[in-house]
């Protein structure tokens, strides 16, 4: 008799080194809408981090056998990169001076667009696809994919699949009520409004 096996994809976020357990924690509230559909994999995992874990509801594993970078001084080498770069660009970068970016091709699933400057998509964001801005992004296409915007606005047509925040909110495809959605928020109160129709 065959057992029951059912074939997935999996989406992981691998959480390098040992990291202080205040800032990952803090790191971990804010990005967790978005963590629901990974599995998250920890070379350390503290005892505090593992309780918060447990009690969010996310998938996690600590990492025993998953060797993704066997060295730890290339960890260490890779982190303090990723930081320099973050830090110089936050330094360089005048908001005013910052081009859009603009996506005419498809977005294809394991493809990360992350960027300061507004994004538009005028293609269609397969599902395991990530657009993540800074400022404001549209997307013209249909949605599958997730999305994190921290932007004054987003634009969306049609999501189906993907996980979509909005300044932390998690925006929802019942939420997306039009063809092309302008979701904003005034007050602090979250809006979504018809853009055809303004």
């Amino acid at each position: 008799m065959m057992p029951k096996i059912n074939q997935q994809n999996i989406r992981i976020f691998h959480i390098l080194g040992e990291n202080n357990d205040d800032e990952l924690l803090a790191f971990l509230k804010k990005n967790l809408p978005l963590f629901k559909g990974y599995l998250l994999v920890f070379d350390y995992l503290s005892d505090i981090v593992k309780d918060f874990l447990d009690s969010s509801d996310v998938d996690y594993i600590k990492n025993k056998h998953l060797n993704f970078i066997d060295n730890k001084e290339e960890s260490k080498k890779i982190l303090e990169q990723i930081n320099t770069k973050q830090e110089d660009s936050a330094l360089k970068e005048n908001p005013l001076s910052i081009k859009s970016k603009f996506i005419n091709k498809l977005v294809r699933s394991g493809e990360s667009i992350i960027y300061s400057g507004d994004i538009l998509v005028f293609n269609r964001v397969n599902s395991g696809a990530l657009i993540e801005g800074k400022n404001n992004i549209c997307i013209f296409g249909e949605c599958n994919g997730d999305v994190k915007c921290d932007g004054e606005f987003l634009i969306l047509s049609k999501i189906t699949k993907g996980k979509v925040t909005f300044q932390g909110n998690i925006i929802t495809a019942n939420m997306l009520k039009y063809k092309l959605n302008l979701i904003y928020k005034d007050n602090n109160e979250l809006n979504i409004k018809d853009i055809l129709s303004l």
